[in-house]
C-alpha cells in the first residue's frame, strides 16, 4: 500500500495549459455564434407583442360589438382591453408597454370612428409586420 501511495503523491493533478486553452477557446466561438442571435430576440419580442396587441384589440371589437349591439366607438374598444391597458389619442389607439422596434415611443394602432369590422383596425407602423 505504501508503494503505491508514494507513486501517486509524485503525480500531479490537474488540467494542462493547452487543455484549458482548448476550452476556452471552444466557450469563445459559442458565445460569438450565440451573441448575435440573442440580440435580434428583442426586436423580434417587440414585434410579436405588436401583432398579438393587433389580434387582441380586434377581439375586443367583437367584445364591444356583443355589448352595445353595433359597431362600438375605439374608445369602447380601447376600455374592453385590460392587458395591455389601451386608451384613445387622435386617430388612434394606444397600448401601455407596446413599444416600437428600438425601444423608443408605443405602437399606434389605426381606428377613426367607429369600425364596422374588426379588419378596420390595423397597425400604423412596420412592427406589426
Amino acid at each position: 500500500m505504501r508503494k503505491f501511495s508514494s507513486k501517486l503523491a509524485g503525480q500531479q493533478a490537474g488540467f494542462t495549459l493547452i487543455e484549458l486553452v482548448i476550452v476556452i477557446v471552444i466557450i469563445g466561438i459559442l458565445a460569438a455564434v450565440a451573441i448575435p442571435n440573442l440580440s435580434n430576440t428583442t426586436e423580434e419580442a417587440r414585434k410579436g407583442k405588436a401583432m398579438a396587441t393587433l389580434g387582441a384589440l380586434k377581439g375586443a371589437w367583437g367584445i364591444a360589438y356583443a355589448t352595445v349591439k353595433s359597431a362600438p366607438t375605439c374608445a369602447a374598444i380601447a376600455s374592453t382591453m385590460t392587458d395591455p391597458t389601451c386608451g384613445t389619442g387622435g386617430t388612434g389607439i394606444t397600448c401601455t408597454g407596446v413599444t416600437l422596434s428600438g425601444g423608443s415611443g408605443n405602437v399606434n394602432y389605426v381606428c377613426s370612428g367607429a369600425p364596422t369590422s374588426p379588419a378596420q383596425i390595423t397597425c400604423s407602423t412596420a412592427d406589426c409586420g
